[in-house]
């Protein structure tokens, strides 16, 4: 398939500033055949199209969704089921934005590889907008995500609809690491591979939700990684990893 779909998903509860920046860095991506599809309550994405319009002349294939449940798990789980015809997905958060050319590089290097899925380096901005660091781990990354701290860039990242064998894309039931379970399940389907260009910027701040809610999140991880261990060594290393892992997240807030 010489320009195959690609199906980008925004969830979002509408009240945040930065949303219409995130937006803007997918109408702004090079690649054409984008359709984007945002969902949120019926009174946000009101006010949603209407931004849109305003503000966007020219504006990829967009679809506006109004949520069925509540949470955040639940509105992507409608995003990708409106996303069938795509061969390729992914989700950016109201407060994260695509780095130029992301989606182009995600699709060559998927298409010549033929591989599960793509990430790439993560640039994490504080709420002044000041870059605070950056996230070039690749492959190393995502061990330390199967042990210890959840560094697979979410952002940025995009995945071969087909490998989604589950009948939903997240497990509703999780609130805050429901990423992490992704790419533990779909890296039973390939390989994934990491770029070394910036996919994406992460706004590091303390209305995030896995900062506000930095132990349940710690905690819901924690139990999705002992679910994925294959033997007793596995278990080992995750409960050997998890004093550390809490003090490095903890730690990481001071840069916000």
């Amino acid at each position: 398939m010489h320009n195959p779909q690609v199906a980008i998903a925004i969830a979002t509860t509408g009240g945040r500033s930065s949303i219409i920046k995130t937006i803007e860095s997918v109408y702004s991506q090079s690649y054409e055949n984008i359709v984007l599809n945002i969902v949120a309550n019926a009174d946000s994405l009101k006010d949603l199209e209407q931004k849109i319009n305003q503000r966007f002349m020219r504006k990829k294939l967009t679809n506006l969704i109004p949520e069925t449940e509540s949470g955040f798990s639940a509105a992507l789980n409608q995003a990708f089921a409106n996303s069938k015809n795509a061969k390729y997905f992914g989700w950016i958060n109201d407060d994260d934005f695509l780095a130029e050319g992301a989606v182009k590089r995600a699709v060559e290097a998927l298409e010549q590889s033929q591989k599960t899925a793509v990430f790439g380096r993560l640039i994490y901005l504080n709420q002044d907008g000041k870059r605070v660091g950056v996230n070039k781990l690749g492959k190393l990354g995502f061990l330390s995500s199967k042990y210890g701290p959840n560094l697979t860039p979410q952002p940025g990242s995009f995945f071969r609809v087909d490998a989604v064998v589950a009948e939903k894309l997240l497990e509703p039931n999780y609130k805050y690491a429901m990423d992490l379970d992704l790419w533990l399940r779909l890296s039973k389907q390939g390989d994934f591979i990491f770029l070394k260009e910036v996919q994406a910027f992460m706004l590091w701040h303390k209305d995030a939700t896995t900062v506000k809610n930095r132990k349940k999140a710690l905690d819901e991880a924690f139990e999705i990684r002992k679910i994925y261990c294959k033997n007793k060594i596995q278990e080992i290393l995750v409960r050997l990893f998890w004093i550390p892992t809490k003090i490095i997240a903890y730690l990481s807030i001071k840069f916000i």
